[in-house]
């Protein structure tokens, strides 16, 4: 889901919340931390891993130059994608869904409903849309200002068709009881993050409650079948917690704020993978970790540990095998923030922000660093399928780092206009820039030179959008 916030929040959602194609945010100045306070004694027991190491990083690459100006497609010719693939959007204008094939094809307008409010979502093969209507205020105390929104789940096929509601969170999820003096003072629960079963017609949630302020996990998991709307829990309430689905489907990670588990994607065979202390975020979010599945079946873990506000969060480095339940601590990194390092596709690489340095490419377990761009406000986005590039923000700026190579200098490609950033392939990267005055423009990146080809001129903020990139669908 693609959504605008603020720069801050794209710091939350990659450390334990959204990955690439998941809500991207608007790009801001970074907020500061709040001022420190003591954190919780550590309880966890892990043996200690290699010492990180304390060799200089190589020097930061020089300032880059100006992005080139992205070029029009002419209509009728081909773009990025043509022939390859394709890229859609969906966004939301006026209350409604519409549809574009980039980068030529016609506004189609999916819904005529008015109450289309946010967050439309493709389907991995891209024959489905998701997207959220706006359902009733939950009143949660006798305040009359506490009051939470909830909005209904509904899907449309991306070609046209009758929209059908999916879910209603309100009258389908359990409510949690709130903080107010009355019996029914209850917080509203709705799905979280999406994992997609293969098929492409039922998904994988673990539900939040929502109250004034924020969404908390309940760390349960629901499926969710969005051709019949059956919806079946799984495991309940402190037995599931946010989904991350092998790539073949059949197994699913569970992580919760003080563990991580695996079970077959219907639920069963359900084991404890690790257990640790509860990341205290000084703020209202719950910390999660972030697994990455690789492709013999054995994951990567990036564990933070207990930290204080204000100074460095050490993450643990770990290597996984869910079948055996062994483990492998593989070194340590320290990273300013509540920012979870980026492993490659393949593993074999990592990229974080280096406490007090920059953005850096190491090892798998933090060895052998390379600076790449100095100072902490490099965010890392995404690899490149191969994991031959890594594309990042740094100061304004969509940038890219070749992953060979110590002497190559990172291209800066695009202003930004939030953090989204999607790969077509090892050569293309598709990104959301800033065209001026705050609009918005879809931008296809052809590297090494980094040349940019408008895909997409879209509305101004607030921007609700999703893109499908990959095979053609429909016509």
């Amino acid at each position: 889901m693609t959504r605008t916030l603020t720069l801050l929040l794209v710091l939350v959602l990659l450390a334990g919340c959204a990955g690439i194609g998941s809500a991207p945010t608007a790009t801001a100045d970074p907020t500061p931390p709040p001022e420190a306070t003591d954190p919780p004694e550590p309880t966890a027991t892990l043996t200690a891993p290699p010492t990180a190491t304390t060799e200089p990083l190589p020097s930061a690459t020089p300032e880059a130059t100006e992005p080139p100006a992205a070029t029009a497609t002419p209509d009728g010719a081909e773009g990025p994608g043509d022939g390859a693939g394709a890229v859609v959007a969906a966004w939301v204008r006026d209350g409604d869904l519409i549809v574009k094939r980039l980068p030529d094809g016609e506004e189609v307008a999916l819904t005529d409903l008015g109450d289309v409010v946010e967050f439309p979502e493709f389907s991995p093969d891209g024959q489905l849309i998701l997207f959220h209507r706006q359902g009733p205020v939950a009143t949660v105390s006798p305040d009359p200002g506490a009051e939470v929104p909830t909005t209904t789940l509904w899907a449309v096929p991306v070609d046209g068709g009758t929209p059908r509601m999916v879910l209603d969170p309100l009258a389908a999820l359990p409510a949690v009881p709130g903080s107010g003096a009355l019996a029914d003072d209850l917080y509203p629960s709705d799905a979280g993050r999406l994992a997609w079963l293969p098929g492409g017609f039922q998904v994988l949630f673990s539900s939040r409650f929502l109250t004034v302020n924020s969404a908390l996990g309940n760390h349960d998991l629901w499926r969710l079948d969005l051709e019949t709307g059956q919806l079946d829990e799984l495991l309940p309430a402190g037995e599931g917690g946010r989904p991350t689905l092998s790539p073949d489907g059949e197994q699913v990670l569970l992580s919760a704020p003080e563990e991580l588990a695996v079970a077959r994607a219907d639920g069963t065979e359900r084991r404890t993978l690790l257990t640790f202390e509860r990341v205290p975020t000084y703020s209202e979010w719950e910390w999660v970790p972030e697994p990455a599945w690789n492709d013999d079946g054995s994951l990567h873990v990036a564990l933070a540990q207990p930290w204080q506000a204000g100074r460095p969060v050490t993450y643990t480095l770990l290597r996984l095998d869910p079948a055996s339940g062994e483990s492998q601590e593989l070194g340590e990194v320290e990273v300013p923030w509540l920012h979870t390092p980026l492993w490659s596709p393949d593993g074999s690489r990592l990229a974080y922000i280096a406490a007090g340095s920059g953005l850096v490419m190491a090892g798998a377990g933090g060895e052998d660093p390379r600076l790449v761009a100095a100072g902490e406000t490099s965010i890392p986005l995404a690899w490149s399928p191969a994991g031959t590039r890594l594309a990042f923000v740094r100061e304004g700026q969509y940038c890219v780092a070749e992953a060979a190579g110590e002497d190559a200098e990172p291209l800066c490609v695009a202003p930004t206009w939030d953090a989204a950033v999607y790969w077509l392939d090892e050569e293309t990267l598709v990104v959301m820039a800033d065209a001026g005055e705050d609009q918005p423009q879809l931008q296809a990146i052809e590297l090494p030179a980094g040349t940019a080809t408008e895909l997409w001129t879209a509305p101004g903020a607030p921007l609700y959008y999703d893109l499908y990139v990959g095979p053609q669908v429909g016509q």
